[in-house]
């Protein structure tokens, strides 16, 4: 799985690479936003 604890830092860039659409999967939404599930 690999590291699920994010730095503020690392957040705020996994942010902007959501933002942009680089690497946006429905896993990857479900992971890093657990809430909208």
């Amino acid at each position: 799985m690999g590291s699920s604890s994010l730095t503020p830092t690392n957040m705020g860039e996994f942010l902007q690479l959501v933002s942009n659409g680089s690497f946006v999967t429905p896993r990857l939404r479900a992971r890093a936003f657990p809430a909208e599930m």
